[in-house]
This record gives structure tokens, sequence and C-alpha cells, in this order.
């Protein structure tokens, strides 16, 4: 719409936007796990780990671990043309006012 002062339009972005229809059908390749350990528990786990270590019990639940989907890798994946469960990109508009 063109005005006297002001023209608004409708553009289409400039990038596809990551939609997450799903987060809990998202394979595992496609999260992050950022961990937060002291300096002693971290020499410890990375000295040695054997099958019956004490950290292996926590490590293996769900509340002790935090997961958050990898938005880039989900996005790099999607846009090489890989399927991934759960997320899609899609391009949206946006009002653009000059």
């Amino acid at each position: 719409m063109k005005g006297l002062l002001n023209t608004v339009s409708l553009r289409r972005n400039s990038q596809d936007s990551l939609i997450l229809s799903d987060a809990t059908r998202l394979p595992d390749e496609f999260w992050r796990v950022p961990l937060v350990l002291t300096t002693a528990e971290l020499q410890e786990l990375i000295s040695h780990l054997p099958p019956d270590h004490a950290f292996r019990v926590p490590f293996a639940s769900p509340h002790f671990l935090k997961r958050e989907p990898d938005h880039a890798r989900i996005r790099v994946a999607l846009a090489g043309g890989t399927s991934v469960p759960g997320a899609e990109l899609r391009r949206g508009y946006h009002v653009r006012l000059t």
C-alpha cells in the first residue's frame, strides 16, 4: 500500500524459520546436552570411566542432563535434504514500512 508519507509492503523473509512442531520426535543426534561439572568431577570423568563407574548412573538419568535441540545441526540437515522428524524449515513473511 502506497501512501503520501509511507509505503507498507509484505515481503518474503530472506531466511527460512526453523519450526519444531514436535521436539520429542527429534533423533538423538539433533540434541545438545550442556554439562556443568566441577573441575575435580571433570578430571575424574576424563581420567577413567569403566563400565561400573559411579558417574554412569547419574549421567544416564534424564533428570541429571538438560537436553535442548541443536538448532544449527537441524537447520543444516533440513537444508541438505535430510528428513528430521518433528522439524521443518518454513519461509515466512514480514511487513516492511518505508
